[in-house]
């Protein structure tokens, strides 16, 4: 509003000294041929006038006008203070990264086998992954147990993804990550993970990554990468930083599927009420794997969302209570779980606590989760309930695949 205040005012004065500009000239008055008296007694001689000069045009200008730019209705915002320092910031920063880069990561140092690992320099910087085999079976979960050390002279900073520094990434032969199986985890909000590693530091840690079922994997290869993305300080406040991130990346370690046996199949058992929730995992024969043992449960309601780690506990058995948040109303309660062993399929459970609503909607899915199997037998040592071989097939039609979606008594009669 003020800026308009300003800009009105601007505009009559340029109208004002347009119009007095202009080059035009008031035409002299002309001179009357006929006295004001009347004529003496004396006769004289009246002659006609003479024409009234004609007026001579002003010279045109010797110099070029100057253009006065019209008025305008929008107001022009200088650039603020912090918007010109910010701008000057960024300038060094890119200038520093022109002038000294980081040294770019040599070839990684692969080793296959057991165990089986990746490592790769990059300046200071050493990127390492880990794993205790390289032969998994179809629907089988592994851990990395990824590390950064730093034996530079400078500080970086660690930018990771989430709750994590780092992350195992599988691929397939054509580069793309395949279906998220079971299901893509829950994401929930939370800061980024933003952390120092000084000279002499080290960051670890073991994540897990899930290989897909035979259902999925057949016909195709994967190999394991692990990235991360880290910065230098800032020129000007050095306690963080530059925010131009680089990517670092270790691998790929190629990995050999193994077709699963019956016998190597786990069962989750998750029972779930308005009160909490318990989960409990065997082999086909009722005993607890050996260990260690790993997963995730995640929970969701309209009202409280929930999910946790499930550390390894020897007796194969985990429990929880909901918060008052999760319990609260009559609304449904969606649980999902999975539980991990090596040389085991993953096992996948879910369950729902009856209440008005859809609770799945909530994961981000509109629809109830389902399993894959590759034969009956493969889903059959998993569900607890019984299956059928289908009498009769299609001429020319095979059973190649299984899907098995599970869902609550009360949406079905």
């Amino acid at each position: 509003e003020m800026a308009k205040k300003v800009v009105i005012p601007a505009l009559i004065l340029t109208l004002l000294a347009a119009s007095s500009t202009t080059g035009c000239t008031t035409p002299p008055t002309a001179t009357s041929a006929f006295p004001s008296e009347p004529p003496a007694a004396t006769p004289i001689l009246v002659t006609a006038a003479p024409p009234a000069p004609t007026p001579t045009p002003p010279a045109p200008p010797t110099g070029v006008p100057t253009l006065v730019p019209a008025g305008t209705a929008t107001p022009v915002t200088p650039a603020s203070a912090y918007a010109t320092q910010d701008a000057a910031r960024q300038a060094t920063i890119v200038a520093r990264a022109t002038a000294s880069p980081f040294p770019t990561a040599g070839p990684a140092t692969v080793q296959t086998g057991r165990p089986a690992s990746a490592t790769t320099q990059r300046g200071g910087l050493s990127f390492q992954m880990c794993l205790t085999k390289d032969t998994y079976l179809a629907g089988e979960s592994g851990q990395a147990e990824i590390t950064l050390s730093n034996s530079g002279p400078e500080t970086v900073f660690i930018y990771g993804y989430g709750l994590h520094p780092f992350q195992p990434v599988l691929l397939d032969e054509r580069g793309h990550e395949p279906e998220a199986w079971p299901w893509s985890p829950m994401l929930l909000l939370s800061p980024p993970y933003i952390r120092e590693l000084a000279p002499g530091e080290v960051i670890s840690e073991t994540l897990s990554f899930q290989v897909p079922p035979m259902a999925q994997a057949t016909g195709h290869t994967y190999v394991l990468w692990a990235e991360t993305r880290f910065s230098r300080p800032a020129p000007d406040t050095p306690q963080g930083p530059d925010n131009l991130w680089l990517r670092l990346e270790t691998g790929p370690i190629p990995l050999q599927l193994a077709p699963p046996a019956p016998s190597q199949q786990l069962v989750a058992e998750l029972q779930a009420d308005r009160g909490g929730w318990r989960l409990q995992v065997t082999d086909k024969a009722g005993r607890v794997p050996p260990g260690p043992l790993w997963g995730q449960l995640e929970a969701t309601s309209p009202n409280s969302a929930l999910a946790m780690p499930l550390r390894d506990n020897p007796d194969g058995t985990w429990s929880g209570v909901w918060d008052t948040y999760m319990r609260q109303g009559n609304a449904p309660i969606a649980v999902r779980a999975w539980v991990a062993a090596p040389g085991y399929v993953t096992a996948a459970v879910t369950q729902t606590v009856p209440g008005v609503g859809d609770a799945y909607s909530t994961f981000g899915v509109s629809e109830r989760p389902h399993q894959s199997f590759s034969t009956l037998e493969e889903a059959q040592a998993v569900l607890d309930f019984p299956l059928y071989r289908p009498d009769r097939l299609p001429t020319g039609a095979s059973l190649d695949v299984v899907q098995v979606e599970t869902t609550d008594d009360v949406e079905h009669y």
